[in-house]
Protein backbone atom coordinates (compact mmCIF):
# COMPACT_ATOMS: atom_id res chain seq x y z
CA UNK A 1 0.00 0.00 0.00
CA UNK A 2 2.90 2.46 0.64
CA UNK A 3 4.29 2.42 -2.93
CA UNK A 4 0.91 2.79 -4.37
CA UNK A 5 -0.15 5.53 -2.14
CA UNK A 6 3.45 7.37 -3.32
CA UNK A 7 2.84 6.77 -6.66
CA UNK A 8 -0.77 8.15 -6.84
CA UNK A 9 0.12 11.33 -4.71
CA UNK A 10 3.16 11.45 -7.12
CA UNK A 11 1.20 10.73 -10.38
CA UNK A 12 -1.73 13.46 -9.47
CA UNK A 13 -4.12 10.16 -9.71
CA UNK A 14 -6.22 12.14 -7.09
CA UNK A 15 -9.60 13.06 -7.64
CA UNK A 16 -9.97 16.76 -9.37
CA UNK A 17 -11.88 17.42 -6.10
CA UNK A 18 -9.00 16.26 -4.05
CA UNK A 19 -6.30 17.76 -5.67
CA UNK A 20 -8.05 21.63 -4.95
CA UNK A 21 -8.64 20.52 -1.89
CA UNK A 22 -4.82 19.90 -1.51
CA UNK A 23 -3.91 23.42 -2.79
CA UNK A 24 -5.80 25.15 -0.34
CA UNK A 25 -3.96 23.36 1.96
CA UNK A 26 -0.89 24.39 0.20
CA UNK A 27 -0.02 20.88 -1.59
CA UNK A 28 1.17 20.09 -4.78
CA UNK A 29 0.00 17.43 -5.68
CA UNK A 30 -0.03 17.60 -9.47
CA UNK A 31 2.12 15.28 -12.12
CA UNK A 32 5.57 14.74 -11.20
CA UNK A 33 4.83 16.02 -7.90
CA UNK A 34 7.16 15.07 -5.53
CA UNK A 35 5.42 16.38 -2.23
CA UNK A 36 8.55 16.32 -0.10
CA UNK A 37 6.96 18.76 2.05
CA UNK A 38 5.04 16.15 3.10
CA UNK A 39 6.69 12.90 2.97
CA UNK A 40 10.77 12.27 2.30
CA UNK A 41 11.97 8.99 0.79
CA UNK A 42 12.82 7.60 3.47
CA UNK A 43 9.50 8.44 5.53
CA UNK A 44 6.09 6.83 3.78
CA UNK A 45 4.33 8.64 5.90
CA UNK A 46 1.67 11.60 5.55
CA UNK A 47 1.24 14.55 7.45
CA UNK A 48 -2.73 15.39 8.65
CA UNK A 49 -2.99 17.46 5.90
CA UNK A 50 -1.73 15.52 3.08
CA UNK A 51 -3.81 11.87 5.25
CA UNK A 52 -6.89 14.07 4.97
CA UNK A 53 -6.64 15.11 1.36
CA UNK A 54 -5.79 11.34 0.34
CA UNK A 55 -9.04 9.90 2.08
CA UNK A 56 -11.08 12.65 0.91
CA UNK A 57 -11.60 14.04 4.97
CA UNK A 58 -11.30 16.85 6.87
CA UNK A 59 -8.17 17.23 9.33
CA UNK A 60 -10.82 17.89 11.87
CA UNK A 61 -12.46 14.29 11.04
CA UNK A 62 -8.95 12.84 11.47
CA UNK A 63 -8.58 14.76 14.65
CA UNK A 64 -11.69 13.47 15.80
CA UNK A 65 -11.68 9.88 14.70
CA UNK A 66 -7.95 9.82 16.91
CA UNK A 67 -9.82 11.59 20.33
CA UNK A 68 -13.01 9.54 19.93
CA UNK A 69 -10.63 6.04 20.24
CA UNK A 70 -11.64 4.91 16.60
CA UNK A 71 -8.02 4.66 15.57
CA UNK A 72 -5.85 1.12 16.54
CA UNK A 73 -3.44 2.50 17.49
CA UNK A 74 -2.06 6.21 18.63
CA UNK A 75 -0.92 7.96 15.60
CA UNK A 76 2.88 8.23 15.44
CA UNK A 77 4.25 11.87 15.57
CA UNK A 78 7.37 13.22 14.12
CA UNK A 79 10.05 14.75 16.16
CA UNK A 80 8.08 18.54 16.05
CA UNK A 81 5.25 16.85 17.27
CA UNK A 82 3.37 16.95 13.96
CA UNK A 83 0.91 13.79 13.22
CA UNK A 84 2.59 11.50 10.94
CA UNK A 85 -0.02 8.99 9.32
CA UNK A 86 1.33 5.53 7.57
CA UNK A 87 0.51 3.10 5.40
CA UNK A 88 -1.32 1.13 7.98
CA UNK A 89 -3.10 4.34 9.72
CA UNK A 90 -4.61 5.26 6.16
CA UNK A 91 -6.08 1.51 5.03
CA UNK A 92 -7.42 1.29 9.01
CA UNK A 93 -9.46 4.84 8.67
CA UNK A 94 -10.54 4.11 5.43
CA UNK A 95 -12.27 1.23 6.37
CA UNK A 96 -13.78 3.02 9.68
CA UNK A 97 -14.48 5.74 6.87
CA UNK A 98 -16.60 3.33 4.79
CA UNK A 99 -18.27 1.71 7.65
CA UNK A 100 -19.25 5.26 8.92
CA UNK A 101 -20.21 6.26 5.29
CA UNK A 102 -22.64 3.07 5.25
CA UNK A 103 -24.51 4.26 8.64
CA UNK A 104 -22.59 2.30 11.37
CA UNK A 105 -23.23 3.81 14.19
CA UNK A 106 -19.71 5.94 16.08
CA UNK A 107 -20.68 3.62 18.74
CA UNK A 108 -19.95 0.48 16.81
CA UNK A 109 -17.23 1.78 14.59
CA UNK A 110 -15.45 2.50 18.07
CA UNK A 111 -16.79 -1.58 19.75
CA UNK A 112 -15.34 -2.75 16.62
CA UNK A 113 -12.12 -0.47 17.17
CA UNK A 114 -11.72 -2.28 20.21
CA UNK A 115 -12.67 -5.85 19.47
CA UNK A 116 -9.50 -5.38 17.20
CA UNK A 117 -7.09 -3.52 18.98
CA UNK A 118 -7.77 -6.39 21.60
CA UNK A 119 -6.33 -8.81 19.54
CA UNK A 120 -7.13 -12.55 18.58
CA UNK A 121 -9.62 -14.50 20.31
CA UNK A 122 -12.61 -11.89 19.48
CA UNK A 123 -13.30 -12.54 16.27
CA UNK A 124 -16.70 -14.26 16.53
CA UNK A 125 -17.91 -10.64 17.86
CA UNK A 126 -16.62 -8.87 15.06
CA UNK A 127 -17.93 -10.74 12.83
CA UNK A 128 -21.80 -11.00 14.61
CA UNK A 129 -20.82 -6.91 14.75
CA UNK A 130 -19.88 -7.34 10.73
CA UNK A 131 -22.66 -9.26 9.77
CA UNK A 132 -25.38 -7.15 11.63
CA UNK A 133 -24.32 -4.10 9.86
CA UNK A 134 -23.97 -5.81 6.73
CA UNK A 135 -27.81 -6.81 6.63
CA UNK A 136 -28.44 -3.31 7.98
CA UNK A 137 -26.71 -2.03 4.74
CA UNK A 138 -28.77 -4.98 2.54
CA UNK A 139 -31.91 -3.60 3.72
CA UNK A 140 -30.94 -0.22 2.97
CA UNK A 141 -29.83 -0.98 -0.24
CA UNK A 142 -33.15 -2.55 -1.07
CA UNK A 143 -35.15 0.12 0.02
CA UNK A 144 -32.78 3.21 -2.16
CA UNK A 145 -33.58 -0.09 -5.52
CA UNK A 146 -37.31 0.58 -4.75
CA UNK A 147 -36.55 4.52 -4.87
CA UNK A 148 -34.63 3.90 -7.71
CA UNK A 149 -37.40 2.00 -9.64
CA UNK A 150 -40.06 4.57 -8.61
CA UNK A 151 -37.51 7.19 -10.40
CA UNK A 152 -36.68 5.39 -13.90
CA UNK A 153 -40.48 4.59 -13.94
CA UNK A 154 -41.40 8.26 -13.78
CA UNK A 155 -38.86 8.79 -16.23
CA UNK A 156 -40.38 6.16 -18.24
CA UNK A 157 -43.72 8.16 -18.59
CA UNK A 158 -41.82 11.74 -19.23
CA UNK A 159 -39.55 9.66 -22.35
CA UNK A 160 -42.64 7.84 -23.68
CA UNK A 161 -44.82 11.33 -23.62
CA UNK A 162 -42.24 13.64 -24.79
CA UNK A 163 -41.13 11.30 -28.00
CA UNK A 164 -44.89 10.44 -28.23
CA UNK A 165 -46.01 14.33 -28.47
CA UNK A 166 -42.27 15.52 -30.33
CA UNK A 167 -40.66 16.75 -27.56
CA UNK A 168 -43.22 19.20 -26.66
CA UNK A 169 -43.25 20.24 -23.32
CA UNK A 170 -45.93 18.82 -20.91
CA UNK A 171 -46.25 19.63 -17.04
CA UNK A 172 -47.44 15.98 -15.55
CA UNK A 173 -47.42 16.29 -12.58
CA UNK A 174 -50.35 18.93 -12.65
CA UNK A 175 -52.17 16.89 -15.42
CA UNK A 176 -54.87 14.51 -14.42
CA UNK A 177 -53.78 10.77 -15.16
CA UNK A 178 -55.40 9.88 -18.67
CA UNK A 179 -56.08 13.61 -19.56
CA UNK A 180 -53.03 14.22 -21.52
CA UNK A 181 -54.04 17.76 -23.58
CA UNK A 182 -54.20 17.26 -27.01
Amino acid sequence: MSQQLLDHIEAGLLAPRLVSEAAKAGLDLGVGSRCTAQMTQTDDSLSIAAAAVYLSLSTDTLRYYEKDGLLLQPVRRSASGHRRYGPADLRWILLITRLRASGMAIRDVRRYADLVRTGAGNEQARLALLQEHRRTVLTRLAEVQDHLSAIDHKIGIYTETLEQRGEEALDLERTPRGTVPA
